[in-house]
């Protein structure tokens, strides 16, 4: 079933004042936004390897195995058309974050990384109508990874690899939305409002990684979800006291 989110009886009004706000509030802030269709994963698991970050660190009395969250944020335009709701392909650029969760008897800080990706995917199973679809597919990542230390400077450069299996279930979505802040003691009021477009869904995605470092080579394991969010244009007010 379609997801429609727009509810002109309420919406409208509250845009037109939204607008009327933004244009004779001399004490506002307003602040233009275009986002493009985002998926955004989180996923959590293991890690082994040279996970210390030296080979002179002597890990024999320390676990070879730690935990490895990461939060990935990409662009995938195609999700923007209804119309390629039965697509059984899709591509995306974004932004990553992970770490290597160290133990604390080992005197070190968690390492940390960043940097960006290019993804692939290939559904090989799809079950969809006019505005929803099940899919099930491999997923294909190149990473391009930054490594930082604890004041957040560039460390390192490398690279990773990430392949897996995703099923994700999505809808189409198109309309107005809004949503308001009232303010409090540690903040304005704020007023958000605009149109979105494209496909909002959630989904699985479980696989295995290979990252480097320099020298270091390790191997990661992880399971985790993932979040389809339409394009969206509109405004954000902020009525500074």
């Amino acid at each position: 079933m379609r997801n429609d989110m727009t509810f002109p009886g309420r919406i409208f009004p509250t845009l037109v004042l939204t607008l009327m706000a933004a244009t004779l509030c001399s004490g506002c802030i307003v602040i233009p936004y275009v986002v493009p269709p985002l998926k955004v994963q989180g996923q959590g698991g293991m890690a082994v390897g040279e996970l210390y970050g030296s080979e002179d660190f002597q890990v024999d009395e320390f676990s070879s195995v730690i935990g490895a969250p990461n939060v990935r944020i990409g662009a995938f335009p195609l999700g923007f058309s209804e119309s390629m709701m039965e697509r059984n392909f899709d591509v995306g650029v974004g932004y990553l974050h992970e770490r290597l969760l160290l133990s604390e008897k080992t005197g070190l800080n968690d390492r940390q990384f960043h940097g960006g990706y290019l993804e692939g995917n290939y559904w090989f199973y799809t079950d969809s109508d006019n505005s929803t679809a099940l899919r099930i597919g491999l997923v294909l990542s190149a990473d391009y990874l930054q490594e930082l230390d604890p004041l957040n400077r560039t460390a390192g450069h490398g690279f990773g690899v990430f392949t897996g299996l995703g099923v994700e279930w999505v809808g189409a979505a198109e309309g107005l939305f809004m949503a308001a802040d009232g303010g409090s003691s540690s903040g304005d009021a704020m007023i958000m409002g605009g149109f979105a477009k494209g496909e909002t869904g959630i989904g699985l995605v479980a696989g295995t990684s290979y990252r480097q470092i320099g020298s270091q080579p390790y191997w990661t394991f992880t399971v985790g979800l993932s979040l389809r969010l339409p394009a969206a244009a509109g405004l954000i007010v902020i009525f500074d006291d």
